[in-house]
């Protein structure tokens, strides 16, 4: 299955971009814990329940980790950590948490392989990309050949 994309038009006249056409990714479907379960234990002899509560867990320990300050890193995936969004300060004693530090958000950096030379994120080694059927029936064939019903 290909990544799917729609073509769009900057509009912004602002831009350098202005009025040239980019593919931008369509994601309409969402995978969450129960079904990720669901496909991981038709892959192996660990049950849908233990798989489902191994992915708990991992979420809780997760969190629990990078609140202490640690990367988590998932091998074949990649690298979690918390980070900061802060405002400048006038001098080093003059910075403050309450003042300076605005949100705290989760970075996340992909696994990179080399392969062929090239460095490789390792989730996208191997993924393709087509451009999504502008017309209802034709995005409806692409559709059910992507969930495999058809051709």
């Amino acid at each position: 299955m290909a990544v799917r994309f729609r073509l769009w038009k900057n509009k912004n006249s602002k831009s350098n971009g202005f009025n040239k056409w980019y593919g931008r990714s369509y994601t309409p479907d969402t995978v969450n814990t129960e079904m990720l379960a669901q496909k991981i234990s038709a892959r192996c002899t660990v049950t849908e329940m233990d798989t489902l509560a191994v992915l708990r867990g991992l979420s809780q320990v997760m969190t629990e980790e990078m609140q202490a300050g640690r990367r988590v890193t998932l091998d074949k995936i990649g690298a979690f950590k918390i980070a900061l969004n802060t405002t400048g300060a006038q001098s080093e004693d003059k910075f403050s948490v309450t003042k300076n530090v605005k949100s705290l958000r989760v970075n996340f950096m992909p696994e990179t392989r080399i392969k062929n030379g090239q460095r490789v994120k390792s989730m996208l080694f191997g993924a393709t990309v087509a451009e999504l059927p502008t017309d209802v029936d034709a995005r409806k064939q692409a559709n059910k050949q992507a969930a495999g019903e058809g051709e």
